[in-house]
Order: C-alpha cells, then sequence, then structure tokens
C-alpha cells in the first residue's frame, strides 16, 4: 500500500471459451482519449481523493507508454516527473509537442526509459 494502492482499468472477464470482454471505465467528453477511459480525468480524481484522506503527494512519477498516457501527463505540475518509454507513442507525442513552439508543453520533467531498473532508481530517488 506504500507504493500502489489502486489500479484503474477498464472492466475485463474471460468467459468460458477463453475469450476476452472489455467493458469501459467509465464515459467522459475528453476529445484526446479513447471513448473507454480518460486518464487525465481519473489521475486529478484519485489525486483528490486521497487527499480526502488526508494523503497529499510532493511529487507525482507518472510512467506509461501510449498515446493515451499523454492525457494524463498534462496534468501533471512542475515538481512531478512523466516518464515516457523509448520508441513508444507517449515517447514521440511528447517529442513532437517539443518540436511544435505553438503548443504548450509539459510542466512536469520527462525522463524517457528502456528498462525496468531505470523507472525504480528515479522511484527510488523519490524516498
Amino acid at each position: 500500500e506504500n507504493a500502489v494502492n489502486k489500479i484503474i482499468s477498464n472492466f475485463c472477464h474471460i468467459d468460458d471459451e477463453g475469450r476476452m470482454h472489455v467493458k469501459a471505465y467509465h464515459s467522459h467528453q475528453c476529445t484526446t482519449c479513447p471513448v473507454d477511459i480518460c486518464k487525465g480525468t481519473l489521475l486529478p480524481e484519485y489525486i483528490r481523493e486521497r487527499a480526502q484522506k488526508g494523503v497529499t503527494y510532493k511529487k507525482v512519477v507518472y510512467v506509461g507508454d501510449g498515446a493515451n498516457d499523454l492525457c494524463p501527463s498534462k496534468e501533471l505540475g512542475s515538481s512531478d516527473v512523466v516518464m515516457p518509454r523509448k520508441g513508444y507513442r507517449l515517447m514521440e507525442k511528447i517529442e513532437e509537442m517539443e518540436s511544435n513552439p505553438t503548443v504548450h508543453n509539459l510542466k512536469a520533467t520527462v525522463i524517457p526509459w528502456e528498462r525496468g531498473s531505470e523507472v525504480l532508481a528515479v522511484l527510488q530517488g523519490c524516498l
């Protein structure tokens, strides 16, 4: 519970024939995210829920690889870190943003990663 206490994901189940059925997590109005889940809505919501329970964060480290991880990355503040996986869509999206001066860049520090050990090192550095 000290590191991970909630996983947010679409709902799914495996039927008797071994097929996976995925059900949308929620409906939302975001035009950037897939129709089934907006992580950019859910991340601040989660942080507010935790604050109501007396838990506040000095730093959020968001690790992602898909294009749908850009939306929550935009919600991070200047003391936070976003860790896009090298060679994957999130990294490409961030590079596109950084190369376009008319687009608002992320506030969070960007630390790309390839191996899990790199993510672990950043997390350990936050303790």
